[in-house]
């Protein structure tokens, strides 16, 4: 069974770098001290980082540890794409949906540009398609880098890699080559797969 600490002892005998996204919502200081706890045991402050939707998560992990690197990653509709997949976590989720126009904006706002500089985040983590070249400034002039997400397009992944800003995809994968490739779960993988604590 893949678990978090097999992947960062793999991680770390193959000098790796790590992006740990914690989606926890019921539990989420606790998920967060477990994995900063696994990130020490491994010594892997400096070669993970831990991302995440939520500020609570993002909050947590610097509270915790401030040398830990933190991406706070940042949805325009948010609140509308929990209820939408239908998280349990919510007794009244028709409400939440109701006020996701003044909540998705506020939440946006805070994760983009307050949490980022009260607690020293070292990336901020938009949507690929709310990038531009003022934001990219912004951040650069700010001295905070960039990670997006689910950049499927190849033309749209090579400018944003250009411009220095980190990329996920769930698909445009590099290749891992062959001698780095873990045999977790029975056999070769390119990506490792997705894994709870």
């Amino acid at each position: 069974m893949v678990t978090l600490e097999s992947v960062l002892s793999w991680a770390k005998d193959n000098n790796l770098l790590v992006l740990i996204e914690v989606k926890e919502l019921k539990r989420p200081l606790e998920m967060v001290r477990r994995t900063i706890r696994l990130m020490h045991k491994y010594d892997m402050l400096d070669q993970a980082m831990i991302i995440t939707f939520n500020p609570l998560v993002s909050t947590f992990s610097k509270i915790i540890e401030p040398r830990a690197l933190v991406c706070q990653l940042a949805e325009t509709r948010w609140t509308a794409n929990l209820v939408e997949k239908g998280y349990e976590y919510f007794e009244n989720p028709t409400l939440l949906a109701a006020f996701s126009w003044i909540l998705d904006p506020f939440l946006y706002f805070i994760s983009m540009f307050i949490l980022p500089f009260i607690f020293g985040f070292e990336f901020v983590g938009p949507n690929h398609a709310d990038i531009n070249d003022s934001v990219l400034r912004f951040y650069r002039n700010c001295g905070i880098a960039m990670y997006t997400w689910t950049v499927n397009d190849a033309q749209r992944d090579d400018w944003l890699r250009s411009q220095g800003v980190c990329t996920g995809s769930d698909f445009l994968f590099p290749k891992i080559p062959e001698h780095l490739r873990p045999t977790i779960g029975g056999g070769p993988v390119d990506v490792p797969p997705t894994f709870e604590l």
